[in-house]
């Protein structure tokens, strides 16, 4: 048994070493597992610390969260899993604060750990003359691992005389996370975010780099107001690139897109993503305790199918989300949104003025057709000037021309002018909160 160990444990030490593979997979979070990984335009909840600690911000109450995630199931490998608690308390006009913590074991041979400690911060709190919601947010991370070795994986250690595991069994290190989510529309969201800022070396002998994490999103949130089953959707994609010296270009590269249902009548979530590395499915099933004290309790499964791993049952995810408190107010949310759809009407406006003129009316057609018949059926010796009286006139046809292009700027003006009266308006209001 402790030969099997032995193996197990410098067998897991090669593959770590030498494929630069630590702190790789750390989400332990049902719903953003059910999206596979699409959540970078998203970021509405707490797991966004994993991915765009900007959308930390769009939480308006205090919230707890409990994960835990059984990775691969069905390995020779006994003991494979991931869990995480976290904690978020957002502040009026300031932003919101928290902590999150990370484990990953591999039974007794293997660990690892992550501390987040992040704020978010919406800059139309601090910045009032901003158009459009703009959040920003950073996590100051602290990464450690460990090996956990019996006497006799020691022995052998010493006596194959091995650098790394004579030399210690554990090393830590610190980076940064940073993001940004922008509003693009009134459904639209554009979220950057860029991981492992500082290069984190986490090697005990040899050196070890976690490398650097790029991704980009963009998420649709779409009301279904007369829809009478759907309440809403989120549409997301994601493009994702880690830095990493190891492995062929599907290695580095990830592309990810998902969808969210809600429902009017159920309080359940439905959701489904895909990436070139799983397939992912998801539900939420959402209950208010108590709607005095504005306490309600979420709980999210996920399970997901790899392509590269086999012989395996996949991965599983249960999430437990419990948020209390009054919402923070969201300090002109209402004007501008007002911003937004008054600036998507004059857009709107100006695409139709200028969609080609419609035709001439069907009575003008056969006028100017019954026109043109005549003037063909003259003989060729008839006097010019009838010929000229018979054929349509457009001589006048650059003057009405320049009328309608006339009347064209002079409508786009009056619109224009009513747009910056009620952008003037909306400001006022503004100020007067």
């Amino acid at each position: 048994m402790k030969l099997n160990i032995t193996l197990l444990t410098l067998t897991l030490i090669s593959f770590t070493y030498f494929s630069f593979s630590a702190f790789q997979h750390i989400d332990s979070s049902a719903r953003t597992n059910g999206l596979a990984g699409g959540f970078v335009g998203l970021a509405d909840d707490l797991s966004a610390v994993f991915y765009n600690p900007a959308g930390l911000r769009q939480v308006l109450v205090k919230t707890v969260n409990i994960s835990y995630s059984l990775p691969y199931v069905g390995l020779p490998v006994e003991g494979l899993s991931l869990a995480g608690i976290g904690y978020l308390h957002p502040i009026e006009a300031l932003g919101c604060l928290g902590l999150n913590y990370v484990h990953f074991g591999a039974g007794n041979l293997y660990k690892e750990n992550l501390v987040y400690l992040f704020y978010s911060n919406k800059l139309n709190d601090f910045f009032e003359s901003l158009a459009t919601e703009i959040y920003t947010g950073i996590n100051f991370k602290f990464l450690s691992h460990s090996y956990i070795l019996d006497e006799e994986a020691k022995k052998l250690a010493e006596y194959l005389g091995d650098p790394v595991l004579t030399k210690g069994t554990s090393a830590s290190a610190f980076t940064l996370d940073i993001g940004c989510l922008i509003r693009l529309g009134r459904i639209t969201y554009l979220g950057f975010s860029f991981n492992n800022v500082i290069p984190a070396n986490v090697g005990i002998y040899y050196e070890d780099i976690v490398p650097q994490d790029i991704k980009t999103g963009i998420s649709f949130r779409k009301p279904l107001e007369d829809n009478k089953i759907i309440n809403r959707f989120n549409i997301n994609c994601d493009i994702s690139y880690r830095a990493q010296t190891w492995g062929d270009f599907s290695d580095r590269f990830n592309f990810h897109t998902s969808l969210e249902l809600y429902f009017k009548r159920f309080p359940i979530i439905l959701r489904s993503g895909i990436n070139l590395n799983n397939i992912s499915l998801g539900a939420s099933y959402s209950k208010n305790i108590s709607k005095n004290k504005n306490m309600n309790l979420d709980f999210h499964y996920s399970f997901s199918l790899p392509f590269r791993i086999t012989d395996n049952y996949g991965i599983h995810n249960i999430s437990l989300y419990y948020s209390f408190g009054s919402p923070i107010t969201e300090k002109k949310k209402e004007i501008i949104e007002q911003k937004i759809k008054v600036k998507e009407e004059l857009l709107e406006e100006i695409f139709k003025e200028e969609t080609p003129q419609q035709q001439p009316p069907q009575e003008l057609k056969k006028d100017l057709l019954k026109s043109t018949t005549i003037q063909t059926e003259q003989p060729e010796t008839e006097p010019p000037q009838i010929k000229q009286e018979l054929t349509p006139q457009t001589t006048h046809q650059p003057s009405i021309q320049l009328k309608k292009e006339k009347s064209k700027e002079i409508k786009e003006e009056s619109v224009e002018d009513d747009i910056m009266k009620k952008l003037l308006e909306l400001e006022k209001e503004g100020t007067q909160q």
